[in-house]
C-alpha cells in the first residue's frame, strides 16, 4: 500500500486538478463573503434611504402646516395690525364711555416710557415709546386667529394635513397635525406633530417604517422696529375740569364791557377784580374809605350790555356806571352771583385818572338807563345798592333778583372806626329807583353815613331800604362814630318805604332777617312799611311789626352760625334754599348745605368721595375747624366758589385769618424760568418761525406800555375757516384782537395773557381766556398804585376789555383740539399751565402726568384716544410670521 502511494506521489498525476479545486473553493468562499457584504450594504443603504426619506417627508408635513398658517395669517394681517395698534393705544389711552356712569379702565402707563436723546438737553423733545406692546398683541392675535373657533384642549387638533409621497418601490404616507400649547388653561403657543409612514401600498396595513417629528411653532419678532406713541391729550375726568379751565373767562384783573358793546357769555365769569386799599387818598390828601364805584370786578360802562348764561364770581363788584348822555347800560345774569357788592353807580364823584372829582356835571343831574337783572341767588360781602344820583322810571325795578340774597358781613357799629364796606345791606338811594327780590333775604349789616367826605362814619339803624340821611340835626351824629336810633321815631314818616320790593306773602314761604330795620313793600302793594328785621325786643320801640314771623335763623347767634360759623342744622338749610340740596361739585358726596353746616372734611381734601379734587385748603397744616371763622357757614361756601383766587387758609396766622391769595405767576401759570424761556416769541407774520396751520401757536412778549394789535384773520385757513389757535402773551402789556376782514371775525382757541386782552372788532370767541390784567405802576418801581374810577370804567388796567359786540362760548377742550406738528410745543404749554411736569426730565410717564402746579392734588390730563401708534424703521408693515423653532423625533 505504501508502495502505491509513493508511486502516486512520485508520479504527481492529478495534482493540478486538486489544486484547482482548492483554489476554486477558496474563491467561492471569498466571493460569497463579498456578495454577503455587498448585499448587507445594499440593505443598509436602502434602510437609510427609507429613513431619510421618511424624515424629510415628516419635515415637509410640518413645514406645510407652517406654510398654511402663514397663508391664513397673511390674509388676516391688515386687520390684526389695526386691532393690535388700537388695543395697544387703548391700554394707555382708554376710550371714554359715551355714558359717563359706565366703567372706564385705568390707563396702564407701565407699557410706555419717555425717551430723551442724551445729546438733546430739552425735556420736551423726547419720544414716547411703547415697550413692544404692539408686537406682543400682534403675536397674541396671530395665535387667536388659528385657535378662535376651536375648543383648545391639549389634544385638540387645530389643523391637519394628509398626503402621500411615491418612492422607488414604496410610498411615504404623511399626516401632520397642529395642536395648542396650553399653560394654566391659556394657549401660549402652537406645536406640530408630523408622522411619515413607509408602506408598500398607500392603504396597506403593513408598515415598513415610521417616524414621528414634533416641533414648536413660534411667531417671529418685528425686525429692528420701534413703537412710537404720538400723544394727544384730554382731561383725566370730564367731570373734574381743572380750576383754571372751568369758565370761558378767568381774569385776575377786571372784566370791562364798554363803548356800547353788547356781550353775551355762555358760561361762568370769574374775575378777581381790583380791590382798592382799605383807605384811599384823595387829591386833597384826605384818607377816606373808598366808594363802591372805586372797586373793580365786572364793570359794564358807558352803554355796554352784558348777558351771562352762568354764574358771576368776583372778589370785587358787579356794577354798571354811565354818564347822563351814554346809552342804556345793563347786566343780566342767568345764574348766581358771588361778589363784594352789586351796584348801579352814578357818575359822581367819578374820580378821573388824575385822582380828581368829575367837574363836568351839576349835582342836580341824574343818570338814567341802567338795569341789573339776576335770575339766581346773590351772595355778597357788602351791599346791593343803587347810588344816590341814579334815577329810575318808578314803574319797574332797576335791580331785579329773582332768587335770594345773602349778605354775610357784620361790622361792629360801635367800633371806633367803623368801615362801611364791612357791613352788608340793601339800599336804593336814587330817585324813583327800586330793588326787587323774589325770595329770601338774609342781611347781616347796616348802613353808615359820613359828613366829612368819607373820613369817618356813623351807623344808621337800617339794613334794607332807602337809608334816611337827614340825621345831622341829631346831636349824636355830630360826633362820629356816635349814632342814635332815635331818628327812626323822629323821622318815621320821612323814611321812604317804597324802594325795596319783597315777596312778603305767607304763601310764598320766604324768610327774612336783618339786624336792624327793613323798609320795604310787598311786591304787589303800592305802599311799604318800616319792619323790624328780627324779633329783638329792643327794636319794638321803633317798629312794632316784624317783617315775617318764622323760627328759622331769626336770632342773631343763629345768623352768625349761618353766615360765618357753620354748625347749623342741614335740614333747616334745605328749607331756606332748595338749591343747597345740590352737590357742591360733580363727583362729590357733599351737598352745598353740608358745606355750610360743616365743611371741614371737604376742606381737608383727604377723601376723594367728598372732595374729588383732593385739594387741601389748610396750607399751614392746621385743620382745627373752630379756628376758621372766615370759612364756615355761607362764607365758607363763598370761599370755595371763589377758590381760584385763594390758595388756602393759614389758620396759624391769627384768630380770624384772611385767606392766602393765589399768585398768578406760580399758582395759575408756571413761573419756572426753564418753562417760560421755552416759550419763544412766534410772530404771526413770520413765515418761518411764526404761526402755521400745522403749528397754530402765537407767542408774544409785550412791553408794559405796548398795545400789540393782532388781526385774527391771520389765524384762518385757505377755506376762510378759523383754525383753533393758542395765543400767549408773556409780557405785561396789551394784546388787542381786531378783525380787519369782514368775513373773518371769529376766533377759536386759548388765550393766556400776563397783561390785558382787548376785543375791538372780533364778533365771536370760542374757547377759554386766562389773563392777569395790567398792574398800574406808572413809577416803574414794582409797587401797585391806586386805580381811579375813570380808569376802571374804561378798562385801562383790566384783564379783559371788550369794546364791540361779542359772543363768547365756552369750550373747555379747545386746547386738546389744537394740533401741533411739533409735539414739544404742546408739552411746553402743558407745563406752562401746570397740568404736566415734563421739566422733571424723567422717563416715568406717571411722573410726567403729575401736575407741576398741584393745589388740586389729582392728575389733570391723560392721553386721548386720538393718539396714534406709529411703527417706524422696520418692515413692520409686513407684520409677523409663524416659524418652526425646533423639530425633534419622538417615540410613538
Amino acid at each position: 500500500m505504501k508502495k502505491k502511494i509513493k508511486e502516486l506521489w512520485i508520479k504527481e498525476e492529478g495534482n493540478a486538478l486538486l489544486l484547482v479545486m482548492l483554489l476554486v473553493m477558496c474563491m467561492l468562499m471569498i466571493g460569497g463573503g463579498i456578495a454577503g457584504v455587498a448585499s448587507f450594504h445594499m440593505e443598509m443603504s436602502q434602510a437609510y434611504k427609507n429613513t431619510s426619506s421618511l424624515y424629510y417627508a415628516a419635515q415637509s408635513g410640518a413645514e406645510k402646516i407652517v406654510d398654511q398658517l402663514n397663508k391664513r395669517l397673511i390674509e388676516e394681517m391688515p386687520k390684526l395690525m389695526e386691532e393690535s395698534s388700537k388695543e395697544a393705544k387703548n391700554e394707555i389711552a382708554p376710550l371714554k364711555p359715551k355714558n359717563l356712569e359706565e366703567f372706564m379702565p385705568s390707563p396702564d402707563y407701565s407699557k410706555l416710557t419717555y425717551n430723551i436723546d442724551p445729546s438733546n438737553s430739552s425735556p420736551y423733545e423726547g419720544e414716547f415709546i411703547l415697550l413692544n406692546r404692539y408686537q406682543d398683541l400682534l403675536k397674541e392675535k396671530a395665535i387667536k386667529t388659528i385657535t378662535v373657533n376651536t375648543i383648545c384642549e391639549p389634544d385638540a387638533v387645530l389643523m391637519e394635513i394628509d398626503y402621500v409621497i411615491k418612492n422607488e418601490k414604496n410610498y411615504s404616507v404623511v399626516h401632520a397635525e397642529l395642536k395648542p400649547k396650553i399653560k394654566s388653561g391659556k394657549v401660549e403657543g402652537l406645536k406640530v406633530l408630523s408622522t411619515a409612514t413607509l408602506k408598500k401600498e398607500p392603504f396597506s396595513a403593513e408598515i415598513i417604517s415610521k417616524i414621528i417629528l414634533e416641533g414648536d411653532i413660534v411667531i417671529s419678532d418685528l425686525i429692528g422696529h420701534k413703537e412710537f406713541f404720538l400723544e394727544e391729550y384730554r382731561w383725566m375726568d370730564e367731570n373734574l375740569i381743572p380750576n383754571t379751565f372751568r369758565s370761558p373767562i378767568l381774569t385776575f384783573g377786571d372784566l370791562v364791557i364798554t363803548n356800547d358793546a353788547q356781550v353775551i357769555i355762555e358760561g361762568d365769569i370769574r374775575a378777581k377784580g381790583y380791590i382798592p386799599p382799605h383807605k384811599v387818598v384823595r387829591s386833597n390828601g384826605k384818607k377816606v374809605y373808598p366808594e363802591l364805584e372805586e372797586y373793580g370786578g365786572i364793570y359794564v360802562s358807558h352803554g355796554g350790555r352784558l348777558t351771562v348764561y352762568g354764574d358771576v364770581i368776583t372778589l370785587s363788584n358787579l356794577h354798571t356806571i354811565k354818564k347822563p348822555n351814554d346809552g342804556d347800560t345793563a347786566i343780566t345774569v342767568h345764574g348766581d352771583v358771588f361778589a363784594n357788592s352789586v351796584v348801579i353807580e352814578d357818575d359822581y364823584p367819578y374820580i378821573n385818572s388824575a385822582g380828581k372829582y368829575n367837574t363836568e356835571r351839576f349835582l342836580k343831574d341824574r343818570v338814567e338807563g341802567q338795569k341789573i337783572n339776576i335770575y339766581g341767588d346773590v351772595y355778597i360781602d357788602n351791599d346791593i345798592a343803587i347810588d344816590r344820583y341814579v334815577k329810575g322810571n318808578g314803574n319797574e325795578a332797576d335791580i331785579t333778583i329773582t332768587g335770594s340774597v345773602f349778605g354775610i358781613t357784620n361790622f361792629d357799629i360801635h367800633s371806633s372806626d367803623p368801615d362801611p364796606n364791612k357791613s352788608s345791606g340793601i339800599y336804593a338811594m336814587g330817585e324813583n329807583t327800586q330793588i326787587s327780590i323774589g325770595k329770601n333775604v338774609f342781611i347781616h349789616g347796616n348802613a353808615f353815613i359820613s359828613f366829612d367826605e368819607g373820613e369817618n362814619f356813623s351807623a344808621l339803624y337800617e339794613s334794607v331800604g332807602a337809608p334816611y340821611e337827614e340825621v345831622n340835626s341829631i346831636d349824636a351824629y355830630a360826633f362820629p362814630p356816635d349814632s342814635d336810633p332815635i331818628y327812626l321815631k323822629l323821622f318815621k314818616n320821612s323814611i321812604n318805604t317804597n324802594r325795596i320790593r319783597l315777596n312778603l306773602k305767607e304763601s310764598a314761604g320766604n324768610y327774612f332777617y336783618a339786624p336792624y330795620m327793613i323798609s320795604a313793600m310787598n311786591a304787589s302793594d303800592t305802599e311799604g312799611k318800616v319792619y323790624r328785621g328780627n324779633p329783638d325786643p329792643s327794636l319794638e320801640n321803633y317798629s312794632p311789626e316784624k317783617i315775617r314771623n318764622h323760627s328759622l335763623f331769626d336770632d342773631p347767634e343763629e345768623l352768625k352760625n349761618l353766615f360765618n360759623r357753620g354748625k347749623v342744622d342741614e335740614s333747616a338749610l334745605g328749607v331756606i334754599n332748595s338749591k343747597w340740596n345740590e352737590k357742591i361739585f360733580a363727583g362729590s358726596s357733599y351737598t352745598i348745605k353740608k358745606i355750610i353746616s360743616n365743611g371741614l372734611e371737604f376742606l381737608k381734601g383727604e377723601d376723594r368721595t367728598i372732595n374729588p379734587y383732593k385739594r387741601n385748603y389748610f396750607i399751614d397744616g392746621i385743620t382745627n375747624y373752630d379756628l376758621l371763622s372766615n370759612y364756615r357757614g355761607i362764607q365758607g361756601y363763598m370761599f370755595i366758589k371763589r377758590d381760584i383766587f385763594y390758595k388756602g387758609i393759614d389758620a396759624s396766622s391769627a384768630d380770624h385769618p384772611l385767606p392766602v391769595e393765589m399768585i398768578f405767576h406760580g399758582d395759575i401759570i408756571s413761573n419756572h424760568s426753564d418753562v417760560v424761556n421755552k416759550l419763544q416769541p412766534l410772530d404771526a407774520l413770520d413765515p418761518i418761525m411764526g404761526w402755521k396751520e400745522d403749528q397754530p401757536v402765537y407767542i408774544y412778549n409785550s412791553d408794559y406800555y405796548e398795545n400789540k394789535e393782532l388781526d385774527i384773520g391771520s389765524f384762518y385757513d385757505k377755506r376762510h375757516k378759523p383754525i383753533k389757535t393758542v395765543i400767549i402773551d408773556k409780557g405785561s402789556g396789551t394784546l388787542t384782537l381786531k378783525a380787519d376782514t369782514s368775513s373773518k371775525k371769529e376766533f377759536y382757541g386759548l388765550i393766556i395773557s400776563n397783561g390785558r386782552v382787548v376785543f375791538d372788532g372780533v364778533e365771536k370767541f370760542t374757547g377759554v381766556m386766562i389773563s392777569k390784567g395790567r398792574i398800574k405802576d406808572a413809577n416803574g418801581d414794582g409797587m401797585e398804585e391806586q386805580i381811579f374810577t375813570e380808569e376802571l370804567a374804561k378798562g385801562a388796567y383790566a384783564g379783559i376789555l371788550i369794546k364791540n359786540d361779542l359772543k363768547i362760548e365756552y369750550d373747555p377742550n379747545v386746547f386738546f383740539d389744537i394740533r401741533c406738528q411739533d409735539r414739544s410745543m404742546k408739552r411746553v404749554i402743558l407745563d406752562y399751565l401746570g397740568f404736566t411736569n415734563y421739566l422733571g426730565n424723567t422717563s416715568d410717564v406717571v411722573q410726567i402726568l403729575k401736575p407741576s402746579i398741584d393745589f388740586e392734588n389729582i392728575q389733570k390730563v391723560d392721553f386721548s384716544s386720538k393718539s396714534v401708534i406709529d411703527i417706524k424703521n422696520t418692515q413692520a408693515y409686513k407684520g409677523v410670521r409663524f416659524e418652526m423653532k425646533t423639530l425633534r423625533q419622538i417615540d410613538e
